[in-house]
């Protein structure tokens, strides 16, 4: 409840309307409206409106299972090349979902997940005695944030060494 009434985070104008007439009509649909959006940045409701979508897809469910299986491929069992496979397919999906949804960028656990994923591959290309290419698959997120890309890998250089 709020002092224009009762609000519904996720509503239009028909929906505020019939709470006004519900309550009486004792305050503006300008009102409702200023109501609805204090809470919905007091709880931060449009960033986590987004992540759920975004969450939810299939196609982000499918990168988040690559990424994982990929760098499962590269701990538990030193596969170089299925790891490479995955975390390409994995890292190639996020870069699209990101020119999606740019915004995901300022997430940190989907940076870091993505940044890891980046450091493993890069680990598998120095494995397999390849040269990092000039241009992969979530390099813009890389450039961005190079502390955060130097700090994974300088953990994972004193994990597997290299």
């Amino acid at each position: 409840m709020t002092p224009a009434g009762a609000i519904v985070l996720e509503a239009n104008d028909e929906i505020l309307e019939a709470i006004i007439h519900e309550e009486g009509d004792q305050v503006s649909l300008e009102q409702k409206h200023e109501w609805v959006n204090r809470r919905q940045n007091m709880s931060n409701y449009r960033y986590w409106r987004l992540l759920c979508r975004v969450e939810s897809e299939a196609e982000t469910i499918e990168a988040h299972r690559n990424l994982f299986l990929g760098k499962r491929a590269f701990i538990d069992r030193q596969d170089t090349y299925e790891a490479e496979r995955l975390l390409t397919q994995g890292m190639t999906t996020m870069e699209k979902i990101l020119g999606e949804w740019p915004e995901l960028k300022q997430e940190d656990n989907f940076r870091e997940e993505c940044l890891k994923s980046v450091v493993i591959w890069r680990g598998c290309k120095q494995a397999q005695g390849e040269e990092i290419p000039a241009d992969f698959p979530l390099k813009s997120l890389w450039d961005s944030y190079p502390g955060e890309a130097q700090e994974y890998s300088d953990l994972f250089r004193s994990l597997y060494g290299g």
